[in-house]
């Protein structure tokens, strides 16, 4: 070590993440025993399999797990899983504000809210991705809250229409409608309409949520970079496309038709403060009433459940690549709650290496983020949890620290370290 080294050392300020769980992108696992040193001014200084001495004034945190901050493909703001859209003023807002930075979310996508409503609450140490509507052909089954698209005019006035950042869904799915998906009659235009935002940079994809067996023997021969839902019918996963991404969303028919741990998951909402107490009481005293109205679908979904996820297998098993979304919005399907996604993903047979990759590689490439995590000089972006607990079973609770571009964000300052 340089006397420079040495000097820099004895002036520095900063945390000193001792005997520390991280992330190695490179080879997409989780490595111990790492030494990191982030100085004051948010810039990570140090990472080292080898032990170093803490500088003096910095703070030593021993035995945390630093992660990349967490990412949720699909995140409805307008309904927290209690039943009520409340999520489209500044209050609610800041309120999942707080509960996404709580528990260490960095960046979310909500397919259906208008950008123009994301208010400076959900901007600030987040990045928020809102389409403003999936795209839908006039006449089809999303017509009635889609982005319309016309063959007959320029793209430009459809692009008008969508944000020029993150991804682009078409509606693929019939299910609840009298309606057929269109999208296969026009065919040259959206292929031309794939180019079209590939050019901008931002890829395609098809919500095929209960798709039935004709729309997904259309969608074989589309170029769509990725897919989100379970469909009805079975799928050829060897028909799909190579380098194809799916975000499943397969914890969303757990919640949604048996409420699957749901007071595990409203705790963990309580503890990330996403409701207030008096939203909580009455949930809790409603529970016993909404497991006994779920209970005859609820059976119907067990019983067909193998069977519908019987293709994700098969994907899972090829090795094909994930994303991660909450599918929150949903009655019980509470926004940011990755957690039960990542552990559905893992008893559908995904390996701790595919889990990695979903949540840290494929879903931010989805989402167009190439944000800097442990990079030597470069500022930090990664959040603390105090235990070195297996990951997966971390997500989901408030993380002790968390850094955006090097600056501690607010709302998680205050938690304890090492409890």
């Amino acid at each position: 070590m340089t006397w420079l080294l040495c000097l820099h050392l004895l002036a520095f300020g900063g945390y000193h993440f001792a005997d520390a769980v991280i992330y190695d992108a490179k080879l997409n696992a989780l490595r111990e025993g790492a030494h990191v040193l982030v100085n004051e001014r948010g810039v990570v200084r140090l990472v080292s399999q080898k032990p170093t001495s803490t500088p003096d004034g910095a703070t030593r945190v021993e035995a945390a797990t630093l992660l990349p901050h967490l990412v949720d493909f699909y995140s409805l703001l307008q309904e927290r899983g209690l039943g009520e859209d409340r999520g489209a003023n500044a209050e609610g807002q800041g309120r999942i504000a707080r509960a996404f930075k709580a528990a260490g979310i960095g960046a979310f996508r909500d397919p259906m809210f208008p950008p123009g409503a994301v208010s400076v609450n959900l901007s600030t140490g987040l990045t928020a991705l809102a389409q403003n509507g999936y795209i839908e052909l006039s006449g089809g089954p999303a017509s009635g809250f889609a982005v319309l698209a016309d063959p007959d005019r320029d793209l430009d006035e459809l692009a008008a229409q969508i944000p020029d950042r993150g991804p682009v869904t078409v509606w693929w799915s019939q299910f609840g409608s009298d309606r057929p998906v269109l999208w296969p009659k026009r065919a040259a235009y959206l292929r031309r309409l794939i180019e079209y935002f590939h050019g901008r940079g931002q890829l395609v994809g098809a919500y095929i949520q209960d798709a039935g067996s004709q729309e997904m023997e259309a969608l074989y021969a589309v170029p769509f970079d990725f897919l989100e839902g379970v469909p009805a019918a079975d799928v050829d996963v060897d028909r799909l496309r190579a380098g194809l991404t799916w975000a499943p969303l397969a914890c969303l028919n757990d919640k949604r038709y048996c409420a699957k741990n749901f007071e595990r998951r409203l705790a963990q909402a309580k503890t990330l403060e996403l409701y207030g107490q008096k939203m909580l009481d009455v949930a809790e005293r409603r529970m016993d009433f909404a497991l006994d109205k779920m209970k005859d679908r609820c059976r119907i979904w067990r019983g067909r459940r193998g069977e519908a996820f019987r293709g994700l297998r098969r994907w899972i098993d090829k090795g094909g690549a994930l994303a991660v979304g909450s599918a929150g919005g949903h009655m019980f399907s509470f926004s940011g709650d990755v957690r039960s996604e990542l552990e559905t993903l893992e008893e559908l047979g995904a390996t701790p290496n595919q889990l990695l990759r979903a949540m840290f590689v494929d879903t931010p490439k989805l989402l167009g983020l190439n944000t800097p995590y442990l990079k030597v000089g470069q500022p930090a972006n990664l959040i603390v949890y105090s235990s070195k607990r297996y990951w997966v079973k971390l997500t989901g609770r408030r993380v002790a620290m968390s850094f955006v571009n090097g600056r501690r964000i607010d709302g998680v300052a205050s938690a304890k370290l090492n409890d």
